[in-house]
């Protein structure tokens, strides 16, 4: 092994000079990050879940973003993030926020590229939220989680969440009652914290390739959809499956062995009985029957050749989430 990366795990191989470390969010190749201008940046390195080696680009019909053009970056405290408002929403107009919280081993572009909820929310009349990074505190990591990171990402993550709250809502007009949370693997994770211990921030939560919620969760009804790949190497499938379903069907109040199936390309959506009003619980996994085997470590329904992209063959998650948060408003 020389240039490439041939499976996701937890760890670090020296491959020659440079060191490549599999985190939470899949596998970082050291001084190789998709930047604002889709060039390498020595910032940090994205890997895992589709093709291996190199940055992300974005493919010829989504450009990398140009700054001012619906797109802005914007600084807070414990970071940064991108902000996308469609041109056609005003100002004054206040609209859903939705945040999508990129892996540990990614970035805002990186989440903005592989889920296109830009595309979504010129779509829908909302503005999304891409944080620049993830920290490793999120909590609920007890439940589906890994061991503590090799390389550590320290920071405040709720205290950037609400921080990123404010700063846009100081920017523009926004609805505080319809503020969505969604986010891939360790950004799963938070989405999951989020929801579990600050749920009078969030209308609904969406975590992808997470685990959790941790314990102590504050009692609430919350519209949790979780979604997950079946063959899953970073976040066990076998333990999301019981365990976080398990955990949040029972915090809102659902039957955990009651439920409808949703088919989906290459999926199913389990539709749990008895929640508690406000509290749809659903969870959504992928296998793709004709190859006989699931999804890894990637975002439903993005390109496959893109670092943490689950493959077209499977459904739509940006459309899923989206269309299940929209269900609640």
């Amino acid at each position: 092994m020389t240039s490439r990366l041939s499976a996701v795990f937890v760890g670090a191989l020296l491959v020659g000079t440079s060191l490549f470390t599999c985190l939470l969010g899949g596998c970082a190749v050291a001084g190789s990050a998709p930047t604002l201008s889709g060039t390498a940046d020595a910032g940090g390195g994205t890997g895992g879940g589709g093709a291996a080696g190199g940055g992300v680009e974005a493919p010829p019909d989504q450009p990398p973003p140009i700054l001012g053009n619906g797109l802005s970056e914007h600084e807070v405290e414990e970071g940064s993030f991108l902000m996308y408002e469609p041109r056609t929403v005003a100002m004054d107009d206040p609209v859903p926020v939705v945040f999508a919280f990129p892996g540990f081993a990614m970035d805002g572009e990186t989440m903005r590229v592989i889920t296109a909820f830009d595309r979504m929310a010129d779509a829908n009349n909302f503005v999304v939220i891409f944080p620049t990074r993830t920290f490793e505190d999120v909590g609920g990591r007890e439940v589906c989680g890994i061991a503590r990171l090799l390389t550590p990402n320290p920071g405040d993550s709720m205290g950037f969440f609400t921080q990123m709250l404010d700063s846009v809502e100081s920017l523009r007009a926004l609805d505080r009652d319809k503020v969505f949370v969604t986010g891939f693997s360790l950004g799963g994770f938070f989405s999951s914290t989020i929801g579990c211990h600050r749920p009078e921030l969030v209308r609904a939560i969406a975590p992808h390739s997470g685990g959790g919620p941790g314990i102590d969760c504050i009692p609430s009804s919350l519209p949790v959809m979780i979604l997950h790949g079946t063959d899953d190497p970073v976040v066990d499938y076998e333990c999301v499956s019981t365990q976080s379903r398990a955990r949040w069907a029972i915090h809102n109040g659902c039957s955990v062995t009651s439920f409808d199936e949703v088919q989906l390309m290459n999926g199913v959506c389990e539709v749990f009985h008895g929640c508690a009003e406000g509290g749809e619980t659903r969870f959504c996994y992928f296998k793709d029957p004709a190859e006989d085997k699931g999804m890894g470590h990637g975002w439903a329904g993005a390109e496959g050749f893109r670092f943490f992209a689950g493959g077209t063959q499977y459904e739509d998650a940006t459309q899923l989430v989206w269309d299940f948060f929209a269900s609640t408003l």
